[in-house]
């Protein structure tokens, strides 16, 4: 009994079903690298068989080609010997015999034909009616070498005739012919095909065929061919590919083909096999093995899918539990009915919560401390930003030699010091932010030479609110330096002005300007960078320091609903918006 309440446990406990799933995934792995390697062999064997079908293609056209060479190399001798010297009937008749000896038994005859028509030949029993001569005389074209037919003679059935015409010098002697015994090359031609499904057909010129060995199965043999020789005559005129074995698809049926032109009298060689009964047992081997390896993916499937079921749920229970304690809720403790790892995982995760309570109690005391520090850090900050630009302004003046103006300047940024360097107060009302904002203006205008215009548009009301001070200044040096600092003389355009939002309970200002703007990405990376990283990030390219102080001290005072905004459109300016609340008076402090 204690045996099987051990192995009960055992089976309960996460290792156990780990390694029935990785049991089961390491039996899938090898069904899969079992029917890797079946395609592997499927394909090899395929390969073979094309090959197969290949060797017998080249030896049949070896064979054509040697055939059509020993008539094409005799035709050549007897018209030399002919030509030569004018030879008497006789002599051309002892000719013809010597040759025709040389080439039995795949000739019939070998005879030649005069200009006048009259014909000589060694034979008695064929002899050549005129009209045979005479289809003969008109078939004989201009090339060196014609083969003609096959054709119908009254002595000698069907046949076919090579022929050439003998020369002496420009002058045509008379036409030498070879009858061809057709039932003899014909079985030279099966006997070199040894295949017991490879079907062959040679085609002539006219595409009709003159040499045949079909292998055609079943009691319905002469009907399938004689539905499938269209389709093979035609596939035999229309290839433009020689000596390439493929896959055409006839009648609903694939078959494995090959064309081929062999030899000089440019005849068609075609090789086909039903692809089905060429390959069947490789496919009824393939059909089997991919039903076995459906079957058992499926089992694979279900188990791994229970499996999964079984160590999925806790996790989603615990997860469930942490999305609840992400949001805030530090009260709540997981609770599971099982006796494996997940409930110590539980257990211990309910005593980090424990002390994760107690630690957030006690960094809520040190953050409301902390928050006074970290408010005049920030503003620490600003100043060093806003003093280096400025003192750039003043130079760039210099530079100009507009010493005439540095008084008026100098006054500017005397009153813009004695407002930015006041360190009494946090916050100011807007009607003061904007006197000191206007000095600011100023300088920047005289460095740039009036390269921009700036125009206010703010709701009398709005002028006595509080805000934090030095809040529009970095948004203003902003739009300056990085959205129309590269405008020419009196092009470039700044509108600061206000409102209020949500029923008078908080204030929207905004800066916009007619600058360089900024793409889409441009603009989501620095809202990511610059707005949404802490103080102490540098980001690359855009500098927006001060506008990221400006969005922290707005979240450190008021919540993460309040801060900056920004949106721009690539090549028309860029909008800068800062949400603030309504507050007056004392409300600020």
């Amino acid at each position: 009994m204690g045996i099987i309440q051990h192995y009960l446990r055992f089976t309960k406990r996460i290792r156990f079903k780990i390694f029935i799933l990785n049991s089961t995934v390491v039996i899938a792995a090898v069904l899969l690298l079992g029917l890797f390697a079946y395609q592997y062999t499927l394909k090899i064997v395929t390969q073979s068989q094309l090959e197969r079908m290949e060797i017998l293609a080249d030896r049949t056209e070896e064979q054509l080609s040697r055939t059509t060479s020993d008539l094409q190399q005799t035709l050549s001798l007897i018209s030399s010997e002919i030509a030569q010297t004018n030879m008497t009937e006789k002599e051309i008749e002892a000719v013809i015999r010597t040759y025709n000896y040389s080439l039995y038994p795949l000739t019939q005859n070998i005879f030649y034909i005069e200009p006048s028509g009259h014909v000589i030949q060694t034979s008695e029993t064929f002899l050549i009616p005129a009209d045979v001569t005479d289809y003969i005389i008109n078939q004989t074209g201009s090339k060196l070498i014609n083969f003609i037919g096959p054709y119908y003679s009254p002595s000698k059935g069907l046949i076919s005739t090579v022929t050439a015409k003998v020369r002496q010098g420009t002058e045509i002697k008379g036409i030498l012919a070879i009858d061809i015994n057709s039932e003899k090359i014909n079985k030279l031609f099966m006997d070199s095909n040894i295949d017991k499904e490879i079907s062959t057909l040679v085609f002539n010129n006219e595409l009709r065929p003159i040499l045949s060995d079909i292998k055609l199965r079943g009691t319905f043999q002469q009907q399938e061919y004689s539905e499938l020789f269209p389709a093979l005559q035609e596939l035999v005129n229309t290839s433009t590919e020689t000596n390439e074995t493929k896959i055409v698809k006839i009648h609903n049926d694939e078959y494995i083909v090959r064309v081929s032109t062999p030899d000089l009298f440019k005849l068609k060689l075609l090789h086909f096999v039903n692809k089905d009964r060429f390959l069947g047992e490789v496919e009824k081997f393939k059909n089997y093995t991919l039903w076995f390896a459906g079957v058992f993916t499926l089992i694979v499937f279900i188990l791994s899918l229970y499996l999964a079921r079984s160590i999925n749920q806790p996790i989603q229970k615990l997860i469930i539990q942490m999305n609840r304690i992400k949001n805030g809720n530090l009260h709540i403790r997981i609770r599971l009915k099982r006796q494996d790892e997940f409930l110590s995982l539980a257990e211990s995760f309910n005593e980090m919560l424990d002390r994760i309570e107690t630690l957030v109690e006690e960094k809520v005391l040190i953050e409301k401390a902390k928050k006074k520090f970290e408010l005049k850090a920030l503003r620490s900050q600003i100043n060093p930003h806003f003093l280096y630009n400025t003192l750039n302004s003043i130079n760039a003046l210099v530079d100009l030699n507009r010493t005439e103006e540095i008084p008026k300047v100098l006054n500017a940024l005397v009153r813009l010091f004695q407002y930015t360097m006041d360190h009494g107060l946090e916050f100011t009302e807007l009607s003061a932010e904007l006197e000191g904002l206007e000095q600011y203006v100023y300088l920047q205008q005289i460095r740039y030479q009036h390269k921009f215009e700036v125009q206010y548009s703010f709701e009398e009301e709005l002028l006595s609110y509080k805000m934090l001070k030095l809040s529009l200044q970095p948004i203003v040096e902003n739009a300056i330096f990085h959205g129309i600092k590269g405008k020419k003389r009196g092009e470039g355009s700044i509108h600061i002005g206000g409102g209020f939002m949500n029923g008078k309970t908080s204030i929207l200002l905004f800066v916009e300007d007619n600058g360089t703007g900024m793409s889409p990405e441009r603009l989501t990376q620095l809202l990511i960078d610059n707005l949404g990283s802490p103080s102490h990030a540098r980001p690359k390219g855009f500098n927006s320091i001060g506008l990221r102080n400006v969005h922290e001290r707005y979240q450190l005072n008021y919540g993460k609903e309040y801060g900056l905004h920004i949106s721009s459109q690539e090549g028309l300016g860029t909008r800068v918006e800062l949400l603030m609340p309504a507050m007056k008076g004392d409300d600020s402090l």
